[in-house]
């Protein structure tokens, strides 16, 4: 695109600039060349004239300059927009019961996502309607807490919220969105960055063997089986794009302070718990397997089974271990 915007000014403003020489060319010549088109006037002339006085201007000052036109147009077609989260707070000092990531799966596991080859449209739409009718809309599922990332600052009474409290795993998407799945094409993912979050991660150790390489060298590999469970809800629409609203940049990532005594927040970070609101949408369930590839310098082979709900995430909890909502932070 900005190819085609490039090569779109570097047309157009010359043709501006010339056409604003003609004009004045013709004023000079009283106009007749205007008023009759077939003279033998040679109504360039003024044109070239004035080209042939200007000065060249170095290769390089030329391309700065279609550089910086293209820039501003570039700033004029892309203004700022506006991005506000959902209202959250609504969540506040409610005690909630929350959804099990294994439930929800398996409700939504049984919506058909894609025709099959000996099925009508019309077929396929009903029977996938007759599946959704029964399906969760808005649900809260229960994460992970990393209260690592929860401090509290004593003098202002506030428990200080870092995003990776709540989110601090990342999901490998290949085995089900990837190359040779039933999905691939038609879910957008990236390897790293996407709007997701994981809330369970459970690795089991299964056993070992001896590996070796081409050179007949030799390490123990430690085979394991990684069960991934996660909340997904697309690539970001621009790059380092932050799931929570007013996240800060960069490993700092605070997202906001939750008013609390010493007793209550030395209770949070020991029992507290992270819940998830999300609606989930097409097509709500997938996935799949990612196999490791063990090397000499991290000799794990691990198998890494991964259970995907795609939704749209809306806040995200922090909850006491009663369950009382006393954070809510909304995503974008």
């Amino acid at each position: 695109m900005a190819k085609a915007r490039l090569t779109k000014q570097g047309a157009l403003v010359p043709t501006r600039l010339s056409f604003g020489l003609l004009l004045t060319g013709l004023a000079a010549t009283g106009g007749a060349a205007w008023a009759n088109p077939t003279a033998d006037a040679d109504i360039a002339a003024p044109l070239r004239a004035a080209q042939a006085a200007k000065p060249a201007a170095p290769a390089e000052s030329q391309f700065r300059n279609l550089f910086d036109t293209w820039q501003r147009a570039e700033i004029r077609e892309k203004p700022p927009v506006a991005r506000v989260g959902p209202d959250c707070s609504v969540y506040l000092g409610q005690v909630l019961a929350l959804d099990s990531f294994a439930t929800i799966a398996a409700k939504l596991r049984t919506i058909p996502t894609l025709k099959g080859e000996y099925e009508t449209t019309a077929a396929f739409e009903a029977r996938a309607a007759a599946a959704r009718a029964g399906a969760p809309g808005k649900v809260i599922i229960r994460g992970m807490l990393d209260p690592e990332y929860l401090t509290y600052d004593a003098d202002n009474g506030a428990l200080k919220v870092q995003a990776y409290a709540l989110s601090n795993y990342v999901a490998n998407y290949s085995g089900v969105f990837g190359y040779g799945q039933p999905l691939y094409g038609k879910v957008d993912y990236g390897g790293l960055g996407n709007r997701d979050v994981v809330v369970a991660d459970h690795e089991v150790p299964v056993g070992s063997y001896i590996g070796s390489n081409a050179f007949g060298a030799k390490v123990r590999v430690t085979r394991s089986t990684r069960l991934t469970q996660a909340i997904f809800e697309g690539k970001p629409a621009v790059y380092d794009e932050k799931l929570f609203v007013g996240q800060h940049k960069g490993t700092d990532a605070f997202i906001g302070a939750v008013p609390m005594t010493i007793a209550e927040a030395r209770a949070l970070k020991f029992s507290g718990k992270v819940a998830f609101v999300a609606e989930p949408k097409w097509p709500f369930f997938a996935e799949g397997i990612h196999y490791g590839n063990p090397r000499f310098d991290n000799p794990n082979d691990v198998t890494n089974p991964t259970q995907v709900i795609i939704a749209d995430i809306q806040c995200g909890l922090l909850l006491t271990g009663a369950n009382r909502v006393v954070g809510a932070f909304a995503t974008y």
